[in-house]
């Protein structure tokens, strides 16, 4: 008996789930600076401060925060690297700021080595022992190496009076390296501790709920939290959307995530699969097309891209989206589910099948491949293949309803219509999507 952490349902039922199985890594790193970052609707007042304090350093530190909070990473870098360059001989507090802040825009374009490198100068600078300690710790965490972190933070903590907004930083990164390690009470513990510290600051409340949402418990206070305290923060509104349940409430977050950071990806995924999950094909196509052209390189919008292409029946575009899931990541078992889905729905049963059973092999918790498998065969006449991944199906997740319709539906084509029922019967009390009303009509055929 395996537990169920997601699933589709039969072939032609689309879900949200592939996108939420591909990218199931703990929570990637939020910036821990302890200020609510200013997003695109602040950005002109940021802009406007500069222009009027040109030889204001900390002028420029508040506009670097506000275009990265927009997701202009190198927009921020270059009025980061003017501030430094107007003040960076003088030191201070402001100076190390400025360089960390730097380091954050690295990590926000992916170039986490010079991240670090940056992070070491802040640590070389007079002052900058704790400071660039914190730094590392945060670096260390966007490549999800919780050790590292943790030896940094270790190395900050020997450091005597240590700026409060620092001390919230290393409380938070620690909490995140011990969500990593799947440590969450003390991951909760330091969670709390930094809040405690500072309550009106948001990544702390937005690690910790969303920690609590990945522990099964409800989250959606401290994100609540978040938002009251940044109602324009793009983070903070994404994380609490994806929190709720299905309505109207995550699609307007997310429409406020997108319009204060354009370039959110994740979240123009999330609006496409949840569009998706509601039939709304539209809709969902220009979300997953808007987030291919942020990022290119990202699975996960290459797989709801593939989703929505295998509900209009693009299956040749399925497919090929399938394939460059693959090409990014080889061992993806969400890629070959929907390479599997999209050769099943063509035809090309063995294909389907080698592709399932290599989903299934490599995600042992997702239902999917076994149910869509059982499907498959009963649609392209191989009732008795139909039958033994419908039984595995059952034998593996016996609360998931999907497994068991499937399974009926293979031992009434086998002509077993007793056991066909008792399956039927087990369907009507399990979990999992299952369309009651066609259920009750197939057991009244079998009366």
């Amino acid at each position: 008996m395996r537990n169920v952490s997601r699933g589709r349902g039969p072939l032609l039922n689309l879900s949200v789930s592939r996108l939420v199985a591909c990218c199931a890594v703990v929570a990637a790193l939020v910036s821990v600076s302890g200020v609510a970052r200013a997003e695109e609707s602040e950005l002109e007042a940021r802009r406007t401060a500069v222009q009027q304090n040109q030889t204001d350093p900390r002028a420029r530190l508040e506009y670097g925060r506000a275009l990265l909070g927009a997701g202009r990473a190198g927009e921020a870098m270059v009025e980061l690297r003017r501030g430094i360059g107007m003040w960076n001989a003088r030191g201070g507090e402001i100076a190390l700021e400025l360089h960390w802040e730097l380091a954050r825009a690295h990590l926000a374009r992916h170039e986490n080595g010079q991240a670090i490198v940056r992070c070491q100068i802040v640590r070389d600078k007079p002052g900058g022992g704790a400071f660039g300690r914190a730094c590392s710790a945060e670096a260390w965490l966007a490549t999800l190496r919780a050790s590292e972190s943790h030896t940094e933070i270790i190395e900050a903590r020997k450091f005597t009076n240590i700026p409060t907004r620092v001390d919230y930083s290393l409380h938070t990164s620690e909490g995140i390296a011990y969500a990593l390690e799947l440590k969450y009470q003390e991951a909760e513990a330091e969670l709390e501790a930094a809040i405690k510290l500072d309550p009106n600051a948001l990544p702390a409340h937005i690690a910790l709920g969303r920690l609590q949402v990945q522990e099964g418990k409800d989250g959606s206070a401290h994100l609540r939290r978040a938002v009251e305290l940044a109602p324009n923060n793009a983070d903070a509104l994404f994380e609490l959307a994806r929190t709720l349940p299905k309505g109207p409430e995550p699609t307007v977050l997310l429409n406020r995530a997108v319009a204060e950071r354009p370039s959110f990806a994740a979240a123009h995924r999330l609006i496409a699969t949840i569009e998706l999950s509601a039939g709304h094909l539209a809709p969902a196509k220009k979300a997953a097309d808007t987030a291919l052209r942020i990022d290119p390189t990202d699975i996960a919008s290459h797989l709801v891209m593939g989703d929505v292409a295998l509900a209009e029946n693009r299956l040749d575009e399925a497919l090929r989206e399938g394939q460059a899931a693959l090409s990014l990541v080889a061992n993806s078992a969400a890629a070959r589910q929907l390479l599997a889905d999209a050769y099943a729905r063509k035809g090309e049963i063995d294909l389907a099948l080698e592709n399932y059973q290599a989903a299934y092999g490599g995600d042992h918790s997702n239902p999917a491949s076994l149910v869509n498998a059982s499907v498959a065969c009963l649609a392209a006449g191989r009732p008795t293949s139909a039958k033994a991944f419908g039984e595995k199906a059952t034998q593996e997740f016996p609360d998931w309803g999907p497994g068991w319709v499937a399974f009926g539906d293979a031992l009434v084509a086998n002509q077993d219509s007793v056991s066909a029922k008792n399956a039927y019967d087990r369907a009507r009390r399990a979990q999992g999507p299952v369309d009651q009303a066609a259920l009750e009509r197939k057991i009244a055929t079998l009366k």
